[in-house]
């Protein structure tokens, strides 16, 4: 008589297979090594004196939901896994697409951060970048009239951007 199913021999297999498959963590895209478990962000610094003052902490907090909500880490206070730093390099205004003699259409809010990971399980895994988005809006209006939400719609660009580099394209 053939054996159809053998359950000890899939049994096996199937073991191997899991192990393989945890020594990873994968969710929504999202790629960690097993063996790192906590996080942490670093207030961001502001090296653009006309950002408003509390930028780097909407980066910051941003950064930390994102990570918390997103993966399994735990938040550390103290020494960390993943280490994230960075600064605000770059708060302009500019007008865009301006005639001779007429005020700009639009004008543009462009952000630029600087990250650091720092991954102490894999050095290997740490990176330093840029990253920076910009958002138009309407040159008849006053950029305090429209920044909180600018800064808003570009945070959250930037910071699915630093998420992405840090646990989809690493891992």
């Amino acid at each position: 008589m053939v054996k159809i199913f053998d359950i000890k021999k899939w049994g096996i297999c199937g073991m191997i297979l899991a192990g393989v498959f945890f020594q990873c963590y994968s969710f929504k895209g999202v790629s960690i090594d097993s063996d790192v478990k906590t996080f942490s962000v670093n207030l961001f610094g502001n090296n653009v004196p006309s950002a408003p003052p509390t930028i780097q902490l909407t980066f910051s907090e941003k950064l930390r939901e994102k990570v918390r909500n997103n993966t399994r880490l735990q938040m550390s206070n103290s020494e960390s896994d993943l280490t994230f730093t960075g600064s605000v390099d770059e708060y302009s205004v500019i007008a865009v697409a301006p005639q001779p003699g007429v005020a700009a259409p639009f004008n543009q809010l462009k952000i630029t951060v600087s990250v650091e990971l720092v991954n102490t399980k894999n050095e290997k895994g740490g990176w330093k970048q840029a990253f920076g988005f910009q958002s138009n809006f309407d040159g008849s209006r006053s950029l305090l009239t429209v920044q909180d939400q600018l800064i808003k719609e570009i945070s959250d660009k930037i910071v699915q951007d630093i998420f992405n580099k840090a646990f989809t394209e690493n891992w």
